[in-house]
Parts: structure tokens; sequence; C-alpha cells
């Protein structure tokens, strides 16, 4: 598999993939740009790096399309956007690589936490660091 990261236009790019086995594929233009280091790129070399095989260049040397690459081939193109949109349709799983999906696990605030600056105790009580305040909610 032949990855070519090309620069398309101001703050754009494109990745090409040409594989042996399976159809060519592409994204034009691709997401995350960056004039040092686009996006894709970084997926490239973290999953070089850490053999993530089932990820999206994993998944596209294996002839899928990771979600976002079309195949160059017209014939093939019309196809491809009709299938993905009947697949997305029957679907009711969340999208998400699970790079993303852990990313976003750990963002998430602990149960029991507001979004202002508070601490809660075993109790129940709530005492807002700001403020000096403090009360007692009831548990269900």
């Amino acid at each position: 598999m032949r990855v070519t990261f090309i620069k398309t236009g101001p703050r754009r790019y494109g990745v090409l993939v040409e594989r042996d086995r399976w159809p060519d594929v592409g994204v034009n233009p691709a997401p995350g740009y960056d004039d040092y280091l686009p996006h894709d790129l970084l997926h490239f070399v973290a999953e070089a790096e850490w053999r993530m095989d089932g990820a999206v260049f994993g998944q596209l040397a294996s002839g899928g399309d990771a979600g976002i690459f079309l195949p160059l081939d017209p014939e093939l193109l019309t196809q491809t956007v009709r299938d993905r949109k009947r697949r997305k349709r029957l679907s009711a799983k969340p999208k998400g690589r699970r790079s993303e999906l852990l990313i976003g696990r750990s963002n998430s605030r602990p149960r029991g936490l507001s979004r202002r600056s508070s601490s809660v105790s075993s109790t129940g009580s709530t005492r807002s660091r700001a403020a000096g305040t403090s009360s007692t909610s009831a548990k269900g």
C-alpha cells in the first residue's frame, strides 16, 4: 500500500491510498489541516508505532474504507456511497474510533460533580469552594 499526502489548496490537504489488491481510495479534503503535520499523517505514524492494525490505515490495507475514504474509480463511487447510506440507516451503534472514544471517557466528569468548582462528600453534602457555603442533597 502506498499512501500520499497532497496539499490541495490553502489550508487543505488530501490523502491518496494506492493498493495492490483493492481499488485505490482517497479523501479530499481530509480532516484536520495543520501546516506541519496533517491529522491523517498523525494517524499513520501512531498506527505504525503502536501496531494498531484495525485502525484507519489498517482498515485501508485490508480493503476497507475507514468510513471516509472513497474509491477513485467513478463506477465504484456510486455503489460505495449507496452502501454507506444503507449501512448508516441500519446501524444503531455509535460511530467513532477507539482512540476518540477513549478521549471522550477521560474527559467525562465523575458522577455527582457539577460543572462549577465543587466537591461532594460521602454524606451527600456539597461544599462550594468559591462561596464557602454548603448544602445537603437528598439521596434517592
